[in-house]
């Protein structure tokens, strides 16, 4: 599997200048960095995630799996 996480301080144009969005599944922007996820289990329950919104963005990149008590 292929996953790569990739990104740059600035904008989209910024993050254009190095890599092509097309290159990956997804792409969040903030006020400060720009970052592309490359990752076939992206949204898939305990794997990578991103969310961009008001409140700010955020990404899970990997395998993220909650301790089992």
């Amino acid at each position: 599997m292929n996953k790569e996480i990739f990104g740059v301080f600035g904008d989209r144009d910024e993050f254009e200048r190095f890599r092509s969005e097309r290159e990956f599944d997804d792409i969040v922007t903030s006020n400060v960095a720009t970052v592309g996820i490359r990752d076939t289990g992206l949204g898939i329950p305990g794997r990578s995630a991103s969310y961009s919104g008001e409140l700010g963005s955020c990404i899970i990149w990997g395998e993220a799996y909650p301790n089992k008590r």
